[in-house]
Parts: structure tokens; C-alpha cells; sequence
């Protein structure tokens, strides 16, 4: 195949060679067929009127990026009575090439030209004034759309490649075509003496669409998903100029895709208060608050928990010796997210839980109050661990 070259948008591809599998392979299309008139001019008898219906066996849908099968054409052609329409001998037969020049447009006003050679047997012309019919068959390339919506396939143009014959089957010649129906010069379509070619003119008027074929938008099938619900427990310790441990209570509810291992989940940590020291000697207590920002994501891969969570810290209350206020209130909180990246500690199983631990960083903080410049630096900074362990809550009462 082929890709067209405007915006990536549409590919034909032609493949011929493969034609005969293709057709025979196809699954089962929706015909269509268009019946056009047109004159064509054959030397020596003449302008004749000639009809040609066309049957396309194209899909009537295919999925965006779907190929369709290569599919069959025929034209089903006839022509008044080539014997007695001139005071001249005429040939006993004819046989060739029917053709076509088609304009496949696809969805977003992209189109291709495509050329298809019909292959026309042997026709032998019936008694005088009896009309000429017979049928001209081919395959149609294989079309391919990246837009949905409808592509549709209209002919443009006929013209004729023919070997005539005699009644024993040797060639039957004609004056060489010098120029086509409407006078222009008409060079030969091969090197090829024994041949000889007729121009067609449709007449005017006519819808030359032929077949349209509804491209579907892509539905990806959804990856199985399931779900997880964990109780979490554990610690927070502070590495900055505050020391110590806070513990640390939540839930986590994930959402597990099978096929990636990935995960997103919702988490919760409740609020928590505990006794710090304060730049080494000072002992303080502080309430903090946690507020999540998004999705917890990450993955699960052979036993291996990992996660990203963002978290803003909020001090609600710090006291030195338990009494004298410091700072704390509604808009105390830290300035920037802090990231808390976590990865299981031992095998971690989905139907058992597991521990995982991490390192995070808290950042300055405002809104902190009057002493705002001074407890901000005793909480600031990096190299802050926790530790959590997940337990599979249990099923809710009935």
C-alpha cells in the first residue's frame, strides 16, 4: 500500500497483482451499480451510441484505518448494431481492454485518482441489427481511510483498447484513431498494430457516483479494570530543623487496568497531631492537614508497587510547650505540592496489601501568621520519609 500524500489522511493501495485472492477472501459487500450513457468513436464505423453499467461490490463500511477488501467491478456493455451500421466490411469480433478513470473522495475532501483496466473476452458481433452486449470485469484496489465519515467512488471517464478479429481470428485491422470524439489528437494507448482505440464521451448531466463506503469511527475495546480498596496506617518523619513523627491514617481506592499494570486511585489521609522538637531542644506539637491534588497514579509489575501522589500540607495548629501558639489557622499551608513518590518494601499482592515507603519534601510556608518567617523555616525542607502499610479493607455490612 500506499499512503496519499495530503495530510496523511487517506491511503490506496493498489495491489492488482493480489486481486483475484483479494476478491475471493472478501467478506460479503453491498453492491452498487450506475448506469451511464456516453457516444464513442470507432474508426471506420463511426460514432455509436454506447451504455455501461457498472456494478462495484464495495464494502458498505469499514472501520477507520480498516482496509477493504480488493472488490470487484464489471461493466455490462452494449452497443447498437455494429453489422449493417456502414456500407463497408466489418469485423467479426472484438475483444480487450475496457478503461476506467475513477476519483475515490474521502472524508475531509481528500481524493485519489484511480485507473482500472476491465478485461472485455471476446465478443462476436451478432447478426445485422442485433445489438452488441457483453460484460467487461476487474477488481477494484484496496481503500483505506483515517477520517470517519463516507468516501465515495465516482467514474470519471471510459475509453476502449479492442482487438478485432475475423471470422477466423486473425486480426482484423482498422484505421489507426487519429484524434478522439471531440476532435482533440489521440495518440495510441500501446505500440500494439493489431489494436485500436475508441474514445467515449458521457453524456452530459449524469451522476457519475458509483459507490460510497461509510467509514466508522474507531471504538478501542476498554481493558479490563479492577478495582482495590486499602486502609492505610503508618508514619511521617520530619528531617528539618523539626524532628520527629507524625503518624498517619487514610484509605486509598484504585483502580487497577490488568493488561498495563497501571493504576490510578483516589487517596485520603486524615489529619494528624503529634510531638516535634524544635531546633533540637524546643518541643512543640503541631495538628497538620492533608489535601490531595488529583490522581494517585502509578503501577503494579511483578510484585512491584509504585506510586505518585501530590499533597498540600497544611499546619493547622503549632504550640510551643503545648501552649503558647505559634502559628496555624485555615490558610496556613505549604506554598508549593509536595510530590510523594512511594515503592513497596517487600512483594506487594493486590488481595493482601503490602508496605511501601518513600522520601518527600515539604516546601516553605504562608499564611502562617505573624510568626509566619520564623516556623516556616523550622518545617522546610527535603528528605522527609514515610512508611505506610496497606491493608484490603474489609466488605462493607450488608
Amino acid at each position: 500500500m500506499s499512503r496519499l500524500s495530503s495530510t496523511s489522511r487517506c491511503l490506496v493501495a493498489v495491489g492488482l497483482a493480489a486481486a483475484a485472492a483479494g476478491v475471493a477472501a472478501a467478506p460479503a459487500a453491498a453492491a452498487s451499480s450506475l448506469t451511464l450513457g456516453y457516444q464513442c468513436k470507432i474508426p471506420l464505423i463511426g460514432q455509436v451510441p454506447v451504455t455501461a453499467k457498472y456494478t462495484l461490490d464495495a464494502p458498505a463500511s469499514v472501520r477507520v484505518g480498516e482496509s477493504t477488501p480488493a472488490f470487484a467491478v464489471t461493466a455490462d456493455l452494449t452497443l447498437p448494431a455494429i453489422r449493417g451500421v456502414a456500407q463497408v466490411v466489418v469485423p467479426n469480433s472484438a475483444q480487450g481492454e475496457v478503461k476506467l478513470d475513477s476519483t475515490v473522495t474521502f472524508p475531509g475532501g481528500v481524493f485519489s485518482k484511480v485507473k482500472l483496466p476491465l478485461q472485455l473476452p471476446n465478443t462476436v458481433f451478432p447478426a445485422p441489427g442485433a445489438v452488441v452486449q457483453s460484460t467487461a470485469t476487474g477488481t477494484y484496489p484496496s481503500l483505506v481511510s483515517d477520517e470517519p465519515g463516507t468516501a465515495s467512488i465516482t467514474i470519471d471517464k471510459l475509453a476502449l483498447n479492442l482487438r478485432f478479429l475475423d471470422v477466423d481470428g486473425a486480426p482484423f485491422l482498422l484505421p489507426p484513431a487519429v484524434t478522439d470524439i471531440e476532435g482533440n489528437p489521440f495518440p495510441p494507448s500501446d505500440n500494439d498494430p493489431n489494436t485500436t482505440d475508441v474514445s467515449c464521451k458521457a453524456n452530459a448531466g449524469q451522476d457519475t457516483k458509483a459507490a460510497s463506503i461509510e467509514i466508522l469511527a474507531d471504538t478501542p475495546e476498554e481493558p479490563p479494570v479492577v478495582r482495590y480498596s486499602y486502609d492505610l496506617a503508618g508514619t511521617a518523619g520530619l528531617k528539618t530543623l523539626t524532628k520527629g513523627t507524625l503518624p498517619l491514617k487514610g484509605g486509598i481506592d484504585a483502580a487497577l487496568t490488568l493488561s498495563t499494570g497501571a493504576f490510578s486511585a483516589d487517596l485520603a489521609l486524615a489529619p494528624t497531631q503529634g510531638r516535634l522538637i524544635a531546633a533540637g531542644f524546643l518541643p512543640v506539637t503541631a495538628k497538620i492537614g492533608f489535601v490531595t491534588s488529583g490522581k494517585t497514579t502509578g503501577t503494579l509489575l511483578d510484585g512491584v508497587l509504585e506510586s505518585t501522589s501530590k499533597v498540600r500540607i497544611k499546619v493547622q495548629e503549632v504550640k510551643l510547650f503545648g501552649a503558647i501558639p505559634l502559628a496555624g489557622g485555615n490558610n496556613c499551608q505549604t506554598k508549593s505540592l509536595s510530590e510523594i513518590k512511594l515503592k513497596s518494601t517487600d512483594e506487594f499482592k493486590p488481595l493482601q496489601g503490602g508496605n511501601i515507603a518513600g522520601t518527600f519534601k515539604i516546601s516553605d510556608l504562608n499564611g502562617c501568621g505573624p510568626l509566619n518567617g520564623l516556623v516556616s523555616p523550622l518545617t522546610a525542607g527535603d528528605g522527609n520519609t514515610i512508611a505506610l502499610k496497606l491493608t484490603p479493607k474489609a466488605p462493607a455490612a450488608s
